[in-house]
């Protein structure tokens, strides 16, 4: 099948189109430092598409079976979410 000069010049304007709006995106996105700058920002577990609600089970089943953990983060999106300590874990220190 061969493309007529019209159908390549729409075709050649709507792939220009879509590659600056991807770059466009990149470039928005690289502005925005959300890693440590000295600490990380913190954000809702559901403005990054998490659920609270699953964070409370996993919560809750950890406690229930006393796990040796001694700390849980999450980070998503380069948001934390999440951050825990389990001092029962620690040693006491004389």
């Amino acid at each position: 099948m061969k493309l007529s000069p019209g159908r390549i010049t729409i075709a050649f304007c709507v792939s220009a189109i879509a590659v600056v709006v991807m770059l466009l995106q990149a470039s928005a996105a690289d502005s925005v430092n959300t890693y440590p700058a000295p600490s990380w920002q913190a954000s809702t577990p559901e403005a990054q598409g998490m659920r609270s609600s699953v964070l409370a089970d996993m919560m809750a089943y950890i406690n229930k079976n006393r796990f040796n953990i001694d700390s849980i983060t999450i980070v998503r999106n380069g948001y934390m979410v999440f951050d825990t300590h389990f001092w029962r874990n620690v040693a006491a220190t004389p």
